[in-house]
């Protein structure tokens, strides 16, 4: 006899309408995935609510700073065009990053910090790209530099901004909540906008668990509003999940979701998009934190797979962490990424 999956489905939590000038809200896009429609769609529906588009264009290869190779002079202009041709208009702040599908590549950040020529080089290309009439200024997002190194990310952001600052243009940096150092009073010195990056608190490598719960956002956010000036301070929220699956040897499997892949598909088999659901007892929860989860249980034997839990982020999550920012008297906010994300996110801002 079959086994039953059992379902329980989680109630629609209420979100608290907030009153965000869109001029301080800033969304990153990742132009070099496959679904980028997505993106383009959710940017232009919700062109009312987003002020500043970061797209990510470069990248770092062998010591030098690139065009990413999936990137093309019709991306760039398909960018530019979708940001200018309806009202009100969308800035662009262009990314500078070191992360692809294998993660953050702080070597490359460091090669080319530690080295006077490469670091001139950068610095002549990164002044360039903001030099486009297109652009409002640059975005660096160069991660898991260690952090006994972030004097050298501080030194280099000294000799950048002149040049930028001289064309009346921002410098823009994303700092990761984990990594606040004593350098990130420099830092803050020298650039127009720090972007705190409020996550991932659980990833690939720690087994599943909450994208940002509120405890750990917090205990993060004190340390670095103790050397960031809160009108420099951009607080930057994620817009997707982690996907856990566990096989009945023990390893785990990590895959990286969004939302409209998980909550609003889960009915169809999205969560579970390479097995049948009905073969998976799915319960849909939230923790005592309102971080939504799903763990979906095998009810019979299917393949190797054994249990899969998928933490994601949500309108009301996202809306419970806003509101926590709210405290701290922050009104500058950042999303990674848009695209797939709850579409009642943007609802809640007014």
């Amino acid at each position: 006899m079959q086994n039953k999956k059992t379902e329980t489905k989680e109630k629609a939590m209420p979100v608290k309408q907030l009153g965000v000038n869109r001029d301080n809200v800033l969304v990153w896009m990742d132009a070099t995935r496959n679904d980028t429609q997505r993106a383009f769609n959710s940017l232009d529906a919700n062109r009312k609510n987003i002020g500043v588009v970061s797209p990510v264009l470069y990248k770092l290869k062998d010591g030098k700073v690139v065009l990413h190779e999936k990137i093309g002079p019709n991306t760039v202009g398909d960018i530019k065009y979708a940001c200018d041709k309806n009202e009100p208009k969308i800035k662009i702040r262009p990314l500078f990053g070191n992360i692809d599908e294998n993660g953050a590549h702080g070597d490359e950040a460091v090669k080319i910090l530690q080295n006077p020529v490469l670091q001139k080089e950068a610095l002549a290309t990164i002044t360039k790209v903001a030099s486009d009439p297109n652009y409002i200024g640059v975005d660096i997002d160069w991660e898991g530099i260690p952090v006994d190194k972030i004097h050298l990310l501080a030194d280099f952001l000294v000799k950048l901004a002149p040049p930028i600052h001289k064309m009346g243009k921002t410098l823009s940096v994303v700092l990761e909540a984990w990594n606040v150092t004593n350098e990130w009073r420099q830092i803050a010195e020298a650039v127009d906008k720090v972007e705190f990056m409020a996550y991932p608190e659980h990833h690939p490598g720690t087994g599943p668990g909450p994208i940002a719960s509120l405890g750990w956002i917090s205990r993060n956010l004190e340390m670095a509003l103790k050397v960031v000036p809160r009108e420099k301070f951009v607080f930057c929220m994620p817009l997707f999940g982690y996907r856990w699956i566990t096989t009945e040897t023990g390893q785990e499997v990590v895959t990286e979701r969004v939302w409209d892949d998980t909550k609003e598909k889960s009915q169809n088999g999205g969560v579970l998009d390479f097995y049948n659901e009905k073969d998976f007892k799915m319960i849909f929860s939230r923790d005592t934190k309102g971080n939504p989860f799903i763990n979906a249980s095998a009810v019979k034997s299917v393949s190797i797979i054994k249990n899969v839990v998928l933490y994601y982020e949500d309108a009301y999550s996202i809306n419970q962490k806003m509101l926590m920012a709210e405290k701290y008297r922050l009104n500058q906010f950042g999303f990674w990424q848009i695209g797939g994300e709850d579409p009642a996110v943007w609802k809640s801002l007014n």
